[in-house]
Protein backbone atom coordinates (compact mmCIF):
# COMPACT_ATOMS: atom_id res chain seq x y z
CA UNK A 1 0.00 0.00 0.00
CA UNK A 2 1.35 3.44 -0.79
CA UNK A 3 0.56 4.88 2.63
CA UNK A 4 1.31 3.40 6.07
CA UNK A 5 -1.46 1.71 7.96
CA UNK A 6 -1.34 0.43 11.50
CA UNK A 7 -3.76 -2.43 11.86
CA UNK A 8 -5.66 -3.36 14.96
CA UNK A 9 -3.65 -5.88 17.00
CA UNK A 10 -6.10 -8.69 16.21
CA UNK A 11 -6.62 -7.78 12.56
CA UNK A 12 -4.69 -10.74 11.13
CA UNK A 13 -6.28 -13.21 13.55
CA UNK A 14 -9.74 -11.99 12.65
CA UNK A 15 -8.99 -11.91 8.93
CA UNK A 16 -7.71 -15.50 9.06
CA UNK A 17 -11.10 -16.58 10.41
CA UNK A 18 -13.01 -15.07 7.49
CA UNK A 19 -14.33 -17.24 4.71
CA UNK A 20 -12.31 -17.12 1.46
CA UNK A 21 -15.08 -15.05 -0.10
CA UNK A 22 -15.05 -12.50 2.73
CA UNK A 23 -11.23 -12.28 2.58
CA UNK A 24 -11.45 -11.64 -1.15
CA UNK A 25 -13.99 -8.84 -0.65
CA UNK A 26 -11.88 -7.19 2.04
CA UNK A 27 -8.73 -7.50 -0.10
CA UNK A 28 -10.44 -6.00 -3.13
CA UNK A 29 -11.68 -3.06 -1.07
CA UNK A 30 -8.19 -2.54 0.37
CA UNK A 31 -6.71 -2.57 -3.14
CA UNK A 32 -9.13 0.10 -4.33
CA UNK A 33 -8.39 2.23 -1.28
CA UNK A 34 -4.64 1.88 -1.83
CA UNK A 35 -4.98 2.99 -5.44
CA UNK A 36 -7.10 6.04 -4.62
CA UNK A 37 -6.98 6.84 -0.90
CA UNK A 38 -8.06 10.48 -1.00
CA UNK A 39 -10.28 12.01 0.23
CA UNK A 40 -11.61 9.01 2.12
CA UNK A 41 -8.80 8.82 4.65
CA UNK A 42 -10.58 11.38 6.81
CA UNK A 43 -13.20 9.65 8.90
CA UNK A 44 -15.32 6.71 7.89
CA UNK A 45 -16.23 5.65 4.40
CA UNK A 46 -18.04 2.70 2.88
CA UNK A 47 -16.81 0.25 0.24
CA UNK A 48 -19.16 -2.55 -0.79
CA UNK A 49 -20.84 -2.73 2.61
CA UNK A 50 -17.57 -2.52 4.54
CA UNK A 51 -16.82 0.56 6.61
CA UNK A 52 -13.25 1.74 6.99
CA UNK A 53 -12.15 4.18 9.66
CA UNK A 54 -8.69 5.68 9.17
CA UNK A 55 -7.00 7.38 12.08
CA UNK A 56 -3.41 7.56 13.34
CA UNK A 57 -3.89 4.64 15.72
CA UNK A 58 -5.66 1.91 13.80
CA UNK A 59 -7.46 0.70 10.72
CA UNK A 60 -10.93 -0.53 11.58
CA UNK A 61 -13.00 -2.71 9.32
CA UNK A 62 -16.65 -3.19 10.11
CA UNK A 63 -19.46 -4.92 8.30
CA UNK A 64 -23.10 -3.88 8.03
CA UNK A 65 -25.43 -6.46 9.58
CA UNK A 66 -29.01 -5.54 8.80
CA UNK A 67 -30.38 -6.36 12.23
CA UNK A 68 -27.49 -4.90 14.26
CA UNK A 69 -26.13 -1.95 12.31
CA UNK A 70 -22.37 -1.68 11.87
CA UNK A 71 -20.34 -4.39 13.52
CA UNK A 72 -16.60 -5.01 13.70
CA UNK A 73 -15.06 -7.99 11.96
CA UNK A 74 -13.96 -9.25 15.37
CA UNK A 75 -17.54 -9.21 16.61
CA UNK A 76 -18.78 -10.65 13.32
CA UNK A 77 -16.46 -13.62 13.80
CA UNK A 78 -17.64 -14.02 17.39
CA UNK A 79 -21.25 -14.12 16.21
CA UNK A 80 -20.47 -16.78 13.63
CA UNK A 81 -18.52 -18.93 16.08
CA UNK A 82 -18.80 -18.03 19.79
CA UNK A 83 -15.83 -20.28 20.58
CA UNK A 84 -13.35 -18.01 18.76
Amino acid sequence: MPWPVEYQPDYDRVRDQLSPGDRLLVGEAEDRIAENPDPRLDGRFEVDGYIYDRNPQDFVIEYRMLDQGWISLDRLIDLRNPDL
